[in-house]
């Protein structure tokens, strides 16, 4: 993983069962993307396919951040 992840969760006020604080254990490793980094670690990446991936990452960032300054 590339960063340290503080995931926990306690049972107690709010969560009264076991089935919602196993919901919500869940939830924030979806938002930590914990599960998505380790499937990609997976799989082996070549240098071609990294550098193409991190090219379309940083076109949808533009793009995405393109959008928001638009609505402003």
């Amino acid at each position: 993983m590339s960063k340290p992840a503080n995931v926990s969760v306690k049972l107690g006020g709010r969560v009264r069962s076991s089935e919602h604080l196993i919901k919500i254990f869940i939830r924030k490793c979806k938002k930590e993307k914990i599960v998505q980094e380790y499937r990609e670690k997976l799989v082996h990446e070549t240098k071609a396919q990294k550098k193409r991936r991190k090219k379309r990452e940083g076109k949808a960032r533009h793009e995405r951040d393109k959008r928001k300054k638009a609505k402003t």
